[in-house]
Order: C-alpha cells, then sequence, then structure tokens
C-alpha cells in the first residue's frame, strides 16, 4: 500500500455555508453570498470584540476588529485543519518545507480569505459595517 498524495489527505468535502449548525456564536463558513448573512458576520465579529477585549464594538479600534474577523475566520478553518493533523499523523507521509522570502504574515487572513472565495463577500459585509478590509 503506497502513500497518499498531499490531495487525498483530507478529501472529505466541507459545506462552506455560514451557519452556526448548532454552535453557539461559531462559523462554520465565512459565506456572506446573501446579504442576510451580513448580520451574522456582523453579530460574530461584534461578540468576539466584547469576548476579547470586554469593549462594545463602538469603542473597538482598527486593529481589534481586525483580529475579531481574524478569529471568526480562524473558527472557519481550524476543524479542517485539525482533520488534516490527525491524516498526517496517521498516514506520516513525506513532507516537504518551504520558507519564501516573500512570506508576509500581514497577508494571511486575506490570503486565507481568497482561497476560500469569499474574499469579495466578506468586503461587502464590512462595508455594510463601515469598516475597510484594507
Amino acid at each position: 500500500m503506497g502513500r497518499k498524495s498531499p490531495s487525498q489527505l483530507n478529501a472529505s468535502k466541507v459545506d462552506y455555508g455560514m451557519t452556526l449548525q448548532g454552535k453557539e456564536d461559531r462559523m462554520t463558513a465565512v459565506d456572506t453570498t446573501r446579504p442576510e448573512n451580513y448580520t451574522v458576520l456582523e453579530d460574530i465579529i461584534k461578540k468576539n470584540v466584547r469576548r476579547m477585549y470586554r469593549k462594545d464594538f463602538a469603542e473597538a479600534n482598527s486593529q481589534e476588529i481586525y483580529q475579531a474577523l481574524s478569529l471568526a475566520v480562524k473558527d472557519v478553518v481550524i476543524d479542517d485543519w485539525l482533520k488534516t493533523q490527525q491524516a498526517i499523523h496517521e498516514q506520516k507521509p513525506k513532507i516537504v518545507y518551504y520558507m519564501s522570502m516573500e512570506f508576509l504574515m500581514g497577508r494571511a487572513l486575506g490570503n486565507i480569505l481568497l482561497n476560500l472565495s469569499r474574499y469579495d463577500n466578506v468586503k461587502k459585509a464590512l462595508e455594510e459595517m463601515n469598516i475597510d478590509i484594507n
């Protein structure tokens, strides 16, 4: 039995629709394709600001709002990341590590949203909240 390719390690498909699925304050994805979902994302960001910084959203600065959005996105990808890590641990595939000089952590949130095909939708949702994603 040969080793599996990286694309086979985590073959499970994930529904990237924004739902709370019975888990309070937890998104399974940042899908704001419908305007009614903008308020769901807004509520999650506001709750994250309250929980993380113990202040109302109106008092939060741009860095705190960015961190609250980052936490919401992290909640989207964490389950798949953990499944992938478990698959790697169990299957012990060969792994190649690569570090580029162009590696910038500041772009990670935008890159994740682009990879989830949700950047434009999240940008629109944030604009509804009078927040510039840049």
